[in-house]
C-alpha cells in the first residue's frame, strides 16, 4: 500500500501550550469497612499513602475514608466541577471494593448493599463524562479497586474487575490491573501497602518523569514483581506532557522533546518549517535540492548529499511499519478477533509509527472505528492525503487489550529527517555514514538512533572493526532510558552473553519482564526458552509452552523454533513429530535469519529421523 496514506493513521501529537502556573486538586478515597461486603483490606492506608504524597507534590487534596456512596458522589461532583476548569491538574484516586455491575463500573461507598448498588457507589463513567477539562488541563483517574470480588452471596449481577472505560480528551485512566482482571492486593515488603500502590508513591516522585510514562514504569513494577500475573493498564487521552514532580517543565511539545539538547528554538524553527516547505514540492527541483542542502547544514552542521535529501522527501511521511497478516492460530492466542486485524511485524528507526507508540507485537484492528480487514482496505480506508492537523484514531490490541490512539498530523523534527537518512544509508549498507548521523541525533538523546548505534556497536560496524561493547551498553542503556523496548534488547542481548559485563541470566530475565509487559515478541519468547531451558528461571514446560505459543502468534521466531524442540522432544506436551515440523517450517517464513537457520537444521534432524522409522 502507498506509505504516504497509512502514516496518517500513525501521527504524533503536536500540542504546543504556555507552562503558566496551574492549579492542582486531588480526591483521594480509600473504603475498607464495609457493612454489607466483605472488608477491604488496607485501602485506608493505600489512600492515606497517595495523599501524603500528592500534598507533598502540591496538590489540595481532599481525602476520605470509609466514605458512604452519597459522601463520594458529592464529594465528586465538587472534584468534576473543579477539574473542568483551565489550568487545572486534576488527580482522582479510589481503592476500595470496585467491579462492573449491571454493565456499569461502580466504586462502592462502605454502605453499598445488592439491594441497591446505584445510590450507594460512584458510577465512574458518569463521574469522567461529568468532567470537561479545558484544552490546557490534566485529569488523571486512578482505580485501584479491582482486588477480589465481594463474597458469593452478592456476586450474582458481577462481572470480574472493571470494564473499560472511555475519557474525553485531556483524561487518563489508569487501572491496577487490565480491564475484567482481579489484582493482588498486600505486598509484603511495602509497609503493608498494595502492590500496585507501593510503586505508585515510588513512582509520581520521580522528578522530570512525563506522567504517561510514571505509569509505564509502574506497569512493568508490578508485571515484574507479580510474576507476570498482574498487568496495569491505562487508558490515555492526554494531548500534552505532563510532570508530577515540582520543578519539572509544565509542558513540553511531543514532537521534538525537551530532553534532547539543542532542540530547534524560535530562531532555527523558521529553518524547518522552510525544509517543510520545500519538501512538500513534488519533485523537488535541483533548486530545492541546493536550498535543502544549506537549510539542513544550518540546522544540524552536517552536509546532507542530494540522495539523501532525496531518501528525507520519500520517507519523511511512511509510516515505517511492516505488516503481516495474522494466522488463524494466532488469533484466539492474542485475543484478535476471528476475522481482520494486522499484526505489526517490525517498526523502523525514526519512523512516524514509532513517534507514536505503535509497538512490535501490536494488532492494529480499527481506523477511525473502522475494522481494519487487511493492508489494501486499510490503504482504502484512509483514502486521500489528510491535511495537518486532522485527527484520526486507531484500535489497537497489546497483550489481549484494547486500546485506542489518538493521532494528529504533524511533520517531523528535525531529529527525524536526519534518522530517515541515516536509515537510508543503513539500507545502502554505508554504515561510517549511518554511524555519523544516528550519532548526532543519539546524542541528543534520540531513542530510535541509540538503538541503531547500539547495532553496530554489537556488530562491530561503522568506524570500527570489531564490536564495541562498551559502546553498546552507553547506547543500549541510552535508549532504554528514553524508553524504547529495543533499548532493553540489547542490555538483554549483553546481560546473556556477558558482551561488555558478566553473563547473568537473573539480569536477563529482569529486561525480558519489563519489554514482556509492553508486549515485546521477541521478550515473551525470551522468557518462554528460559523456562524452557532453565536459564535463571525453574524450568517449567508448561510456562515455556504458553510464553512460546504466544510469541510465535507474534511472528517471533524463537517462539516457533521452541515450539518445534517441545514437540520434538515431548517436553510438556504429547511427542508430535508433525506438530514440529509445522512450527519449524512456520520459522523459514520469519524472515529472521537466526531462526531461519536452526529450523533448517532442524528439519534435515527430522528428515534423518523419519528415514529410520
Amino acid at each position: 500500500m502507498n506509505a504516504a496514506t497509512f502514516a496518517k493513521l500513525l501521527l504524533v501529537w503536536l500540542v504546543f501550550a504556555s507552562a503558566h502556573a496551574e492549579t492542582r486538586q486531588a480526591l483521594v478515597i480509600g473504603n475498607e469497612a464495609y457493612t454489607s461486603v466483605s472488608p477491604f483490606a488496607n485501602a485506608v492506608g493505600d489512600a492515606r499513602a497517595v495523599a501524603e504524597n500528592l500534598r507533598a507534590l502540591g496538590f489540595d487534596v481532599t481525602h476520605l475514608q470509609n466514605a458512604t456512596g452519597a459522601a463520594i458522589a458529592k464529594a465528586g461532583e465538587r472534584y468534576a466541577a473543579r477539574a473542568s476548569q483551565p489550568q487545572t491538574v486534576s488527580v482522582f484516586y479510589f481503592s476500595g471494593h470496585g467491579a462492573e455491575v449491571d454493565g456499569r463500573n461502580l466504586a462502592f461507598g462502605v454502605d453499598a448493599s445488592r439491594n441497591d448498588w446505584r445510590s450507594t457507589s460512584l458510577d465512574v463513567q458518569r463521574f469522567l463524562s461529568d468532567v470537561r477539562a479545558a484544552s490546557n488541563s490534566v485529569n488523571v483517574v486512578i482505580l485501584d479497586a479491582c482486588r477480589e470480588i465481594p463474597p458469593q452471596d452478592v456476586r450474582g449481577t458481577f462481572a470480574g474487575g472493571f470494564r473499560a472505560l472511555e475519557a474525553s480528551p485531556g483524561t487518563l485512566v489508569a487501572y491496577a490491573t487490565s480491564p475484567g482482571k482481579l489484582a493482588s492486593g498486600v505486598s509484603a515488603d511495602a509497609a503493608g501497602l498494595s502492590l500496585y500502590t507501593k510503586h505508585l508513591v515510588r513512582e509520581i516522585r520521580a522528578v522530570a518523569v512525563p506522567v504517561e510514562q510514571v505509569f509505564k514504569n509502574i506497569r512493568l513494577g508490578v508485571y515484574a514483581e507479580s510474576g507476570q500475573s498482574q498487568l496495569p493498564w491505562e487508558h490515555s487521552s492526554l494531548t500534552k506532557d505532563y510532570y508530577f514532580a515540582p520543578g519539572a517543565p509544565g509542558v513540553r511539545d511531543l514532537n521534538h522533546g525537551a530532553q534532547n539538547a539543542g532542540v530547534p528554538g524560535p530562531s532555527s524553527q523558521g529553518a524547518l518549517d522552510e525544509v517543510h516547505g520545500l519538501f512538500d514540492q513534488s519533485p523537488l527541483s535541483e533548486a530545492a535540492e541546493r536550498r535543502l542542502q544549506g537549510l539542513l547544514k544550518e540546522l544540524t552542521g552536517i552536509e546532507f548529499t542530494r540522495a539523501e535529501i532525496r531518501a528525507m522527501s520519500a520517507t519523511r511521511h511512511r509510516a515505517g511499519v511492516r505488516f503481516l497478516g495474522l494466522a488463524d492460530y494466532a488469533r484466539g492466542v492474542l485475543g484478535a478477533p476471528a476475522q481482520g486485524g494486522l499484526l505489526v511485524a517490525s517498526i523502523d528507526a525514526g519512523s512516524i509509527a514509532h513517534r507514536l507508540g505503535i509497538k512490535e507485537g501490536d494488532i492494529v484492528v480499527l481506523v477511525n472505528d473502522q475494522p481494519v480487514a487487511g493492508i489494501e482496505a486499510l490503504s482504502r480506508l484512509i483514502g486521500s492525503e489528510l491535511a495537518r492537523g486532522s485527527r484520526l484514531s486507531a484500535g489497537v490490541i497489546r497483550n489481549r487489550i484494547l486500546g485506542q490512539m489518538l493521532g494528529v498530523v504533524s511533520r517531523s523534527s528535525i531529529d527525524d529527517l536526519v534518522m530517515d537518512a541515516a536509515g537510508w544509508n543503513f539500507d545502502q549498507k554505508d554504515f561510517k555514514r549511518t554511524q555519523l548521523l544516528a550519532t548526532w541525533t543519539g546524542d541528543r538523546g534520540n531513542g530510535d538512533a541509540n538503538v541503531l548505534l547500539a547495532n553496530l556497536a554489537a556488530n562491530g560496524i561503522g568506524d570500527r572493526g570489531a564490536p564495541d561493547y562498551a559502546e553498546l551498553l552507553r547506547r543500549a542503556q541510552a535508549a532504554a532510558d528514553a524508553g524504547h523496548v529495543r533499548g532493553k534488547f540489547w542490555l538483554m542481548q549483553a546481560s546473556l552473553r556477558g558482551w561488555g559485563l558478566p553473563k547473568s541470566y537473573v539480569r536477563a530475565n529482569e529486561l525480558r519482564n519489563e519489554a514482556a509487559a509492553e508486549g515485546a515478541p521477541w521478550a515473551i519468547a525470551g522468557l518462554g526458552i528460559a523456562y524452557m531451558d532453565d536459564q535463571g528461571l525453574p524450568r517449567n514446560y508448561a510456562k515455556a509452552h504458553a510464553l512460546l505459543e504466544q510469541g510465535a502468534a507474534l511472528g517471533n521466531a524463537d517462539g516457533m523454533v521452541g515450539l518445534g524442540w517441545l514437540y520434538e522432544r515431548g517436553l510438556g506436551v504429547t511427542k508430535d513429530l508433525a506438530t514440529a515440523r509445522v512450527w519449524y517450517e512456520r520459522a523459514l517464513h520469519s524472515g529472521n535469519e537466526s531462526g531461519i537457520a536452526i529450523a533448517h537444521k532442524a528439519l534435515r534432524r527430522l528428515d534423518i529421523a523419519s528415514s529410520f522409522l
